[in-house]
């Protein structure tokens, strides 16, 4: 089957598997971008939308707990927003041609990751497997289907083309393939910054081949592929490859193939930083500013990723629940035992060992902020590989592929994980294709649905500010501003006093103030929330002072990590016709009317939502 045709393939099942998002239309970061564009909020188009500081963003600015200074920095991820300038101008505010693209994108990453893990495994069938998986993995759900995160998609795209673009020059003896992948790692790294792993992945790469690497060709004909048709550049016993050490030599030998994408990382970092601040906050951390405290968060969440690699746990329950951490982290390091115990039998094949090298180092970057499932993208690829190797043992499997004498039988353990990665990994992400889209949709509708239902209480002359109590989701924390201009054509003062999935109580105490309090967590410790603060700690008294009210700090939580009562009081009265104060009452958005008997907003929290 020509390679032409198996990409078409992945286009076509790609669009035909993703076809249920194509109408979910923008969510939550395309209306910031979209407002952009539309010459509401100003950017560099050079640089793209994402070099805006974040203390700039509209929905930041008027959230109160930064109102004495958050977070800073910005982005450099001009090829994301130059593709979807491109759309927006051809397409304007359809968002179809958007949702597609981005599908196209994923499939054209599954679809390059195939000849990536075909060219270092010489095999097909596990290779073809686990591009297949990651390209209907469900994990990747959210990530196709949310517009602002094509940043992900096109970062895998050029890295895996990279990727394989050192691979042919360092196997074919041809540098301008070299040079090429230098260009396209710097194409990944202005899609986003988790590329800053790819002079890693190549130092594992030349560390890892190093023999195959290292063989000298026999009369002018380049280097073959296998490196039993020719001689080891070291002195080593025939047939028994490579000692550790003489491995070492080898990898020093070859340095400038994994020193150079190393220098060229260190000189766009430089370049980088000139521009723009590192970003801080508390839902980032800079690994190499604060690295205990890196990890501290990502050791614990690192067999996380492996559980939701290995089974259909999304990651993002962690988040969500962060008492889970523990359980779930003890289950990923059985997993990862077990897992290794299964794959031993295969030590000559190093396509294994290299892809579950590199997908545990994948997933470092990422692990600066929470666990989700936007952090398994890219390690997927490589990832799926171990499975769809593992699947491909399966006895049966085995004889029709022609793999036996070829590689070693694995053990029990072995043909146990692959009959159970089969129905995990292949058989319930094709029935989850089905379902998934009823659950990312509505999830990434949630923002826009809270303004739309919110827009009859709103009286666009009268109200020139606008309160909400309480929202039915931490998600629309930052987003209600830039949703509100997108359907009004303007902005509006937009304040979210608490957005948290808690029971919010409220009252008025006097004319001018009102206290909310709540007896649960995450009022401002969940992650969007987090993402805008800098202060790990809240004390009673701490004051936040706004241009339309002043927050003080009344309870906090045990840890002071959490507030559980705030005071706001109002420069004008609370039923001052410009102002407007709406809540979610569990099914509703409604307006409040002040009252001074504290009244519980919402008594049916879901306990899964965001």
């Amino acid at each position: 089957i020509p390679l032409w045709a198996i990409g078409l393939g992945f286009i076509a099942f790609g669009l035909l598997a993703y076809s249920p998002y194509f109408g979910a239309g923008f969510s939550a970061d395309d209306f910031i971008f979209i407002n952009m564009m539309e010459g509401a909020s100003p950017y560099n188009p050079w640089q793209g939308f994402w070099s805006v500081p974040v203390a700039d963003y509209q929905g930041f600015t008027q959230l109160w707990w930064i109102a004495d200074g958050g977070v800073e920095g910005a982005f450099l991820r001009p090829i994301a927003s130059w593709t979807l300038m491109a759309l927006f101008r051809i397409f304007g505010r359809n968002a179809v041609p958007f949702h597609i693209t981005s599908t196209i994108i994923h499939s054209l990453g599954a679809f390059t990751a195939f000849l990536v893990l075909r060219r270092l495994s010489q095999r097909d069938a596990p290779a073809l497997l686990a591009a297949f998986l990651f390209l209907i993995c469900e994990d990747h759900g959210m990530t196709v289907a949310w517009i602002a995160t094509i940043t992900d998609l096109l970062c895998a795209l050029f890295l895996n083309l990279a990727f394989l673009a050192h691979i042919k020059s360092r196997e074919e003896r041809k540098l301008w393939f070299f040079g090429l992948s230098l260009l396209l790692f710097l194409t990944a790294f202005a899609s986003k910054e988790t590329a800053a792993i790819y002079p890693v992945i190549i130092a594992v790469y030349e560390f890892f081949f190093a023999e195959k690497l290292n063989v000298k060709a026999r009369a002018e004909s380049p280097v073959p592929a296998d490196a039993e048709f020719g001689e080891l550049a070291i002195p080593s016993e025939r047939g028994k490859g490579a000692t550790f050490s003489e491995r070492v030599g080898l990898f020093l030998r070859g340095w400038w193939a994994w020193v150079i994408p190393l220098v060229v990382f260190a000189a766009y970092m430089v370049f980088y930083r000139s521009l723009f601040p590192p970003m801080g906050g508390l839902m980032y951390i800079d690994p190499f500013s604060q690295p205990m405290r890196y990890l501290v968060r990502a050791l614990p969440n690192l067999p996380v990723m492996f559980v939701a690699l290995l089974t259909q746990f999304l990651p993002s329950i962690v988040m969500m629940m962060p008492a889970t951490l523990p359980y779930v982290s003890v289950f990923g390091v059985v997993l990862i035992a077990l897992l290794i115990w299964a794959i031993l039998p295969y030590q000559s094949e190093k396509a294994v060992w290299f892809a579950l090298a590199v997908f545990t180092l994948s997933l470092l970057p990422g692990l600066a902020t929470d666990a989700g499932e936007r952090l398994l993208y890219f390690p997927s690829i490589y990832g799926l590989f171990v499975v769809s190797w593992l699947i491909v043992q399966i006895p049966s499997l085995r004889e029709k592929l022609s793999l036996e004498g070829v590689c070693p039988h694995g053990g029990r353990l072995t043909k146990v994980w692959g009959w159970y990665l089969l129905i995990s990994g292949l058989v319930i992400p094709l029935v989850m294709l089905f379902i998934y889209p009823f659950m990312w949709i509505p999830s990434l509708r949630l923002p826009e649905d809270t303004v739309v239902e919110s827009l009859p209480l709103i009286e666009a002359d009268i109200h020139q500010h606008v309160v909400y109590l309480n929202t039915n989701s931490s998600y629309n924390t930052f987003y209600l501003p830039d949703i509100y201009r997108y359907h009004r054509a303007e902005y509006v003062d937009l304040r979210v006093l608490s957005s948290f999935n808690g029971r919010v109580s409220v009252r008025a105490e006097g004319e001018k103030v009102l206290l909310l309090r709540t007896e649960d967590v995450g009022w401002l410790s969940n992650m969007f929330a987090r993402l805008v603060r800098t202060e790990p700690k809240f004390s009673v008294g701490d004051v936040y002072a706004t241009e339309l009210f002043t927050a003080t700090i009344v309870a906090v939580t045990p840890d002071q990590e959490d507030v559980l009562e705030v005071r706001f009081e109002f420069v004008i009265p609370l039923d001052d016709s410009a102002l407007v104060i709406i809540f979610y009452d569990g099914e509703n958005y409604v307006r409040w009317e002040p009252s001074t008997e504290w009244e519980l907003l919402n008594s049916t929290v879901e306990p899964f939502s965001f």
